[in-house]
């Protein structure tokens, strides 16, 4: 990995942008920039986790399943943060499912290596901190899905892909969305329409592009103000 122009690429990371010259380097000299395809499984349930990523514009999802296979996005992680929580926990065997969702770049550290930096005081500040911030989004999300409306969180749902991705053109099905919202695919056809004729997005062939950002987020409940402005305090 040369070091000026892999280490800029690496700032995209909200996180590693937050490092020391130094810290970066280390870290980025145990790892690689890796793209993998969508829906590439990166951790498992009940499997040791041997890999932790940094996204630069990737965007992974934390999936629940139920006994009848049925998923349900529980979390998304994008250049704000890291996936790897249960390396950091010292937890050995995974509790969760993650995907990649959106293809992009990430930077890839084996797990030793991680556990490793994390002697680095900045690192493991930077790092603690984005878990806790997890913890208190994960229960902010179990409120809106029960409390908001489904348009609603689509429209946060998109807006806050959009930013993580760092495109306002993504590669979504509506199967896709129907998954990480929880609800029916024919519902997800619904609410895609009617941000269409409304002139906020437009959808074709398993492509949203957002138009209008600001309609968008007239139609979004309040918690994606909340995620972004509690996002900006932990990468400050």
């Amino acid at each position: 990995m040369h070091a000026q122009g892999a280490h800029d690429r690496l700032r995209a990371n909200r996180l590693l942008a937050q490092l020391p010259a130094t810290a970066l380097h280390r870290l980025a000299a145990s790892g690689q920039i890796v793209e993998e395809a969508p829906g590439a499984q990166v951790e498992r349930v009940n499997h040791a986790m041997e890999r932790v990523y940094f996204p630069l514009d990737a965007v992974y999802s934390i999936l629940a399943r139920g006994e009848d296979g049925d998923s349900v996005e529980a979390a998304t992680v994008g250049n704000e943060g890291f996936v790897g929580e249960a390396v950091f926990l010292d937890l050995g065997l995974s509790p969760f499912c993650t995907v990649l969702q959106i293809p992009g770049r990430a930077l890839r550290v084996p797990a030793p290596a991680f556990r490793s930096a994390l002697a680095d005081p900045c690192l493991h500040e930077l790092v603690r901190g984005f878990v806790g911030f997890s913890l208190w989004y994960a229960r902010q999300t179990t409120l809106c899905n029960v409390r908001h409306r489904v348009e609603a969180r689509a429209a946060r749902w998109l807006l806050m892909t959009a930013d993580r991705a760092q495109s306002d053109d993504l590669p979504l099905t509506h199967e896709m969305l129907a998954v990480m919202l929880g609800v029916r695919r024919q519902t997800v056809s619904l609410i895609a329409g009617a941000f269409q004729r409304a002139g906020a997005i437009r959808y074709r062939r398993g492509r949203v592009r957002i138009l209008d950002r600001a309609l968008l987020a007239a139609s979004s409940c309040e918690c994606f103000v909340l995620r972004r402005d509690g996002v900006g305090r932990v990468c400050a």
